[in-house]
């Protein structure tokens, strides 16, 4: 099985780079001084990158690129949130800097949002029906999973990983002392 475009976040890397490995182009983005911390990229199959319009690399938390998928132009954006518990101000400049992002795109073009949101969004999703399905974890969501629907109702945009019925094991990603 190969993958045609995976997303990675939390990667510490410094600077915006762009190399090619194997079947795939590799587009990262990461601080710009001092302390690589986060960081985020995308591996995009060379079938598919040769399409590519445009790359941006805001920060070491988002960067895009547009595409050229079936005739339709396509941004791809790769986030990395601040993890739940994070001071409001630095999510508030988060999800600003998203939406500047996703208010851009036309009406006629997709966006595609891939990474890692630090998000629980649950399964307890009352009033989000459009934006999200009943297959995720059994919990209410958290601070960031209610942030994270709120943005999608407003953007109208689509959860997709609790839209999946999946083994109860496969709907989180991470495990350490008993919390999921």
């Amino acid at each position: 099985m190969y993958l045609d475009v995976l997303e990675i976040s939390d990667i510490g890397v410094k600077g915006d780079s762009e190399v090619e490995i194997g079947d795939y182009k590799v587009y990262l983005t990461g601080v710009r001084k001092g302390r690589a911390e986060y960081g985020v990229g995308l591996f995009i199959r060379n079938t598919i990158a040769r399409n590519i319009v445009s790359v941006r690399h805001l920060n070491e938390r988002m960067m895009w690129v547009d595409l050229i998928v079936g005739g339709i132009r396509t941004q791809i954006v790769s986030v990395y949130s601040p993890c739940e518990g994070a001071v409001e101000d630095e999510v508030d400049k988060f999800y600003e800097s998203l939406s500047d992002i996703v208010v851009r795109v036309n009406s006629k073009d997709r966006i595609v949002l891939m990474g890692d949101f630090n998000a629980r969004v649950g399964n307890r999703t009352e009033g989000y029906e459009r934006v999200t399905g009943k297959c995720g974890e059994y919990m209410e969501p958290n601070r960031n999973g209610k942030r994270l629907l709120v943005f999608c109702t407003s953007m109208v945009l689509t959860v997709t990983n609790a839209s999946f019925k999946d083994k109860a094991i496969h709907r989180y990603t991470w495990e350490a002392r008993g919390t999921r």
